[in-house]
């Protein structure tokens, strides 16, 4: 169960409980009907925080050790209903990652759930925004059976599995293949990583576009290693008037599948982008030719 499937919950019945493991592993948390409230409420931030450090997980609680329904919790909490209680509870989790929730009541009079209980289960998918910090300001990860505090050393490698999560977008200036007389703005994705949602734009708006700057910013729905982005800018000649001495910066912002909005600001340099031996050709190309039709 993992990013895309955690939600499967949302459609379980006390049927669903029958198939659970007849222990805890390093995926599913159990906890009894006799758990204090305000025990269940940080048993539940400290398994939001490992599981979603750790690739995912259930917590089910009105279950015992073993799997087996001992009763379920109320299904009031305070003046809360108890789905709203526990969505109040995740959310002091920082930050919040993806989840689902679903309370299991009783499926019959001889159900094992008591009148007016449920059974609580969470969701918790693989988050793309690790490391998630519990309200008692540590990190937490799943080992085994436990949910244990992570030490700095394992905080930062939670953190650094997150940038390669996300996606990475980069422009470069290039002559189009098809045509060698037109240099070409190509957006690639440095990753594995979709992102989408894409907003390009320039600061400045080269003079090549004077007149539209209002198509500005573009919108482009996908950039991925399968899908980059191209577009004809200029002739070679005209580089140098439309670069000139100012810098043209590539601005770029785009989300990830997760939801997160990623910022880039990138120098264009045509003078690095392109080969300076094919730019000096093309340029005395294009020169001789006007000085033909002369």
């Amino acid at each position: 169960m993992r990013l895309e499937q955690h939600t499967v919950i949302e459609t379980w019945t006390e049927d669903h409980l029958s198939s659970l493991p007849d222990e805890e592993t390093d995926f599913h948390e159990y906890k009894s009907s006799l758990i204090s409230v305000e025990r269940l409420k940080k048993e539940i931030t400290i398994a939001a925080s490992a599981f979603w450090n750790t690739g995912g997980g259930l917590f089910i609680a009105g279950i015992d050790d073993y799997g087996h329904i001992d009763g379920g919790i109320p299904m009031v909490v305070g003046s809360q209903k108890v789905r709203d209680w526990a969505d109040q509870i995740l959310a002091h989790v920082e930050p919040t990652g993806p989840y689902a929730i679903n309370i299991i009541e009783p499926g019959s009079e001889e159900s094992p759930i008591k009148p007016d209980h449920v059974v609580l289960v969470i969701a918790f998918g693989e988050s793309a925004s690790a490391p998630h910090m519990a309200p008692d300001y540590r990190y937490y990860v799943r080992a085994g059976t436990h949910s244990l505090p992570a030490g700095h050393y394992l905080v930062e490698a939670i953190r650094s599995r997150r940038n390669l999560n996300q996606p990475l977008l980069r422009g470069l200036l290039r002559l189009n293949e098809s045509k060698s007389d037109i240099v070409q703005l190509i957006v690639l994705a440095a990753n594995e990583v979709t992102a989408l949602d894409v907003e390009l734009s320039f600061d400045p708006v080269p003079n090549v576009f004077a007149g539209v700057e209002e198509i500005f910013p573009l919108k482009i729905p996908v950039i991925d290693r399968d899908n980059p982005f191209s577009m004809d800018l200029l002739k070679p000649f005209m580089i140098h008037k439309t670069f000139g001495d100012r810098p043209i910066f590539l601005e770029l912002e785009y989300k990830s599948v997760g939801g997160k909005t990623i910022k880039e600001r990138q120098l264009l340099d045509p003078f690095r982008s392109l080969s300076p031996v094919r730019m000096a050709a093309m340029m005395w190309m294009l020169s001789s030719s006007r000085s033909r039709n002369w």
